[in-house]
């Protein structure tokens, strides 16, 4: 408005002599407001998983899960599913130690910790592809994790999610963070690993340090389309190849299976409609105490799901998401 004034003013006294002097001087300049200071960064954390904690028996379950939908109760109904299988001689750990040290699960997490906000924090997870140096020295090697040992480097699979990061806080070396959504890798008894896309993921990490993870808990709810898709499609895998190893000969009922072998059990559990020593996969689907092991406990996001947690620790690794 003041601009607007003075030019009124010019327009309407003219520049002649006659009508005096007119000084039109432009304003002071205005010093620049002050700079503000810096946000602090905040400190990244990158990781690979160097174990999975599997439930191996209730207590362990309750131990391994966190309560995802919000009913004050743990929940983990998959990781009592583990637990039972133990019980049945089927170790779901020995599958998992494996997969992991000879890098057929790579499972890479990152955290973010302060920044503007000084407990602020926030966690995520990727799938992990090339790794230097390779998990096994070769064929011979029966040790392998060599990519587990704080120097190794990552790309990200191809196939790896890009879930936005779970939002948490940090106190006293201790994250947590959710709900969100995280992909994992699980090994199903000894099949090839398969991807789980966990919706109302939770996280409690601790403690938080640059070099390493310690014991902490990983949950989320497996929707029941993921159960079809990937969980029973990995079931009647694992237990095919464990009957192709223990069974001999393809006449029932005994189908030449070593008594109390793992062959034989997947057998007397799966193969019903025909009992032909083989198992189907309408036989894993239909199978009456999966169905009800595999029932839905929780709702969340809407869907009916299968709710899931598991310890992990986890090791230094450089990757760029």
């Amino acid at each position: 408005m003041r601009g607007i004034l003075r030019f009124g003013a010019l327009w309407a006294f003219g520049s002649g002599a006659a009508c005096g002097n007119v000084s039109d001087k432009p304003d002071a300049a205005m010093p620049d407001a002050a700079i503000d200071a810096a946000l602090p960064s905040p400190t990244l954390y990158r990781w690979i998983i160097d174990k999975q904690q599997l439930p191996k028996s209730n207590p362990e379950a309750i131990m391994y899960g966190l309560d995802l939908n919000g009913d004050q109760v743990v929940d983990n109904q998959l990781g009592a599913v583990f637990a039972a299988f133990t019980a049945q001689g089927l170790d779901m750990q020995a599958a998992s130690d494996t997969a992991i040290a000879r890098g057929t699960i790579l499972m890479l997490a990152e955290a973010s910790v302060g920044g503007a906000v000084a407990n602020a924090a926030t966690f995520t997870m990727y799938t992990g592809a090339n790794a230097q140096p390779p998990a096994c020295s070769g064929p011979t090697d029966t040790v392998c994790r060599r990519h587990l040992q704080g120097t190794g480097s990552f790309d990200l699979a191809a196939t790896s999610a890009h879930d936005p990061p779970l939002a948490g806080s940090i106190a006293n070396q201790t994250l947590i963070a959710g709900p969100g959504h995280l992909q994992v890798s699980l090994a199903f008894l000894g099949g090839t690993p398969r991807p789980l896309e966990l919706i109302g993921a939770r996280v409690r990490l601790q403690p938080v340090a640059a070099n390493s993870l310690g014991q902490s808990v990983l949950a989320g709810a497996v929707p029941m389309a993921q159960i079809d898709t990937q969980i029973y499609p990995a079931i009647q895998q694992s237990a095919s190849a464990q009957v192709a190893i223990d069974c001999t000969n393809m006449t029932p009922p005994a189908c030449g299976c070593t008594a109390g072998s793992k062959g034989a059990t997947y057998l007397s559990l799966f193969d019903t409609t025909p009992k032909d020593c083989k198992i189907t996969i309408d036989e894993v689907s239909n199978n009456t105490l999966l169905k009800s092991l595999f029932a839905p406990d929780v709702t969340i996001e809407g869907q009916q799901a299968l709710s899931l947690g598991f310890g992990i620790t986890a090791v230094k690794a450089t990757f760029t998401p």
